[in-house]
């Protein structure tokens, strides 16, 4: 199925539907912490912050991948179960996760001011 046809996000919908019901991970706290509320930018009045998984018992200065998890549609994705299941599985592979908020239309270029 081709997901880039015309037909093919109605298609592809109508699969995803048709399966089992999507299942967030679902990771043991005890495998990952969190670092919220770093703040990266402003908004107006408003600061964005990101928050920062990292895996448990993490060694002293080990350098890890990051993995950037951003809505383009803004808003505070970092409340949402979904973002937050994603970013805790990765963190427990012993990778970084940011989950931050977004500033639509431009909030992934103001994570790198």
């Amino acid at each position: 199925m081709d997901r880039d046809s015309p037909a093919g996000p109605c298609l592809w919908n109508q699969v995803l539907a048709d399966g089992p019901p999507f299942q967030r991970p679902q990771t043991p706290s005890s495998a990952y912490s969190v670092r919220p509320d770093i703040a990266y930018s402003q908004n107006g009045d408003n600061a964005l912050k990101f928050d920062l998984y990292l895996a448990a018992n993490l060694p002293a200065g080990a350098r890890l991948p990051v993995v950037v998890y951003f809505n383009m549609q803004g808003g505070n994705q970092r409340s949402w179960d979904g973002y937050k299941g994603w970013c805790a599985a990765t963190a427990a592979m012993n990778m970084a996760a940011i989950n931050l908020d977004g500033a639509s239309p431009n909030g992934l270029s103001r994570f790198d001011e």
